[in-house]
C-alpha cells in the first residue's frame, strides 16, 4: 500500500543527484490521453540512484502536496503505479531493458506553479494517471496495452459452496487462537500465526493480500460483494533441503510452496485456486531512456 506521508528524501554522498527542469512533452499519445482534463506538468524533478541496500522503500503522493517522493525504487515500481488500477500485484510489463527492474532510484518530482491547483483538485486515481505524464515527460516513455495470455490464479466459489455470510454491522468473531475479530475494516495478517484475518474482508482485498505472496498473480473472480469475517488459517509446510522434519510457516515459505498453503487454506472458506492462462492488466515498453542528467 502506498504510504501517503512524506518521507525525507535519503542522501547518498556517493551517488550524484541529477537535478531536471520539465523537458518539453514528448508527446506520448498513452499519457497524454490518460486524463480529461488538462495535462499535469512537472517543471522540476531530482533524480538519485540508489545504492544502499537496507534504505527502506516508499512512494508518497500527498493529497495536498505538489508532486511526489519514491525512495528506493525501481522505475518499475514507479511505471506500475502510474499504469496500473485496482490489484496492482496483478499488473504486468514486458519489453523494459534490464536496467528499469534492476536500478534503484531517489526521485522527488514537483508539479509546474501553473497547474498546482488542478493537481490538489485531482483524486488518487488522476493522480496515477498524471505521473503517466512524468514518466513521458522525463523518460520519453511510451508503452502500448498487452493483449498477449499470463498464467495466474483465479480466486473462485468451490463446488460446494461458500461457507460465510456478509458481517454486519456490529459482528464479532471470536477464532479459534482466542481472540475476537470485529468490523475494524482491515484485513492483515498475523505475522508468524500465518493466519490472515479479515475484519471484514472482501474477496478483493483476499485475492490481494494472498497475491502478495503467491508464486503467480491472483484474480477475484468469486463474483462475491460482500465483506467478511473470517481467521483464516494456513497450514505449514517442509522446504525440501531444509531441516528434516521441520514445517514452516507460510509467510517465511518460498512462493511456490506458500501457494500450495493457501490452496489447502481457501478451502476452509468454500473456496479455490484455480490455474489459468489469460490476458492480465499489462503493458508493452516500446520506448523508454533513463533519467536524464544536468
Amino acid at each position: 500500500m502506498v504510504s501517503m506521508l512524506f518521507v525525507t528524501l535519503a542522501v547518498h554522498a556517493a551517488n550524484v543527484a541529477q537535478v531536471v527542469t520539465r523537458p518539453d512533452s514528448p508527446g506520448n499519445s498513452a499519457a497524454s490521453s490518460s486524463l480529461s482534463g488538462k495535462q499535469i506538468n512537472f517543471d522540476v524533478a531530482v533524480f538519485r540512484l540508489n545504492k544502499s541496500s537496507d534504505s527502506p522503500r516508499t512512494l508518497s503522493v500527498p493529497p495536498d502536496g505538489d508532486g511526489f517522493v519514491a525512495t528506493n525504487r525501481p522505475m518499475f515500481d514507479l511505471i506500475r503505479y502510474a499504469f496500473g488500477t485496482g490489484n496492482q500485484g496483478t499488473f504486468t510489463m514486458s519489453g523494459e531493458p534490464p536496467w528499469v527492474d534492476n536500478d534503484r532510484y531517489d526521485v522527488q518530482a514537483k508539479v509546474d506553479s501553473e497547474d498546482l491547483a488542478e493537481w490538489q483538485r485531482l483524486n488518487g486515481d488522476s493522480k496515477r494517471k498524471a505521473l503517466q505524464q512524468f514518466l513521458a515527460q522525463y523518460l520519453k516513455f511510451q508503452s502500448h496495452p498487452d493483449k498477449s495470455n499470463h498464467p495466474h490464479y483465479e480466486l473462485a466459489v468451490a463446488t460446494a459452496g461458500f461457507k460465510l455470510k456478509a458481517a454486519q454491522q456490529g459482528d464479532t468473531l471470536a477464532t479459534a487462537s482466542g481472540k475476537s475479530l470485529s468490523a475494524r475494516g482491515l484485513c492483515h495478517y498475523m505475522g508468524r500465526d500465518s493466519e490472515l484475518d479479515g475484519e471484514p474482508c472482501s474477496m478483493k482485498q483476499l485475492a490481494e493480500a494472498l497475491g502478495r505472496h503467491a508464486d503467480l498473480p491472483i484474480i477475484d473472480k468469486t463474483g462475491l460483494t460482500g465483506s467478511y469475517l473470517f481467521a483464516l488459517q494456513f497450514p505449514p509446510m517442509p522446504i525440501p533441503g531444509a531441516t528434516e522434519g521441520k514445517e514452516y510457516e507460510m509467510l517465511i515459505l518460498p512462493r511456490p510452496l506458500a501457494t500450495q498453503s493457501m490452496v489447502l487454506a481457501v478451502k476452509q472458506l468454500g473456496l479455490e485456486l484455480r490455474y489459468t492462462d489469460g490476458p492480465l492488466e499489462g503493458i508493452v515498453v516500446d520506448h523508454i531512456e533513463k533519467p536524464p542528467k544536468n
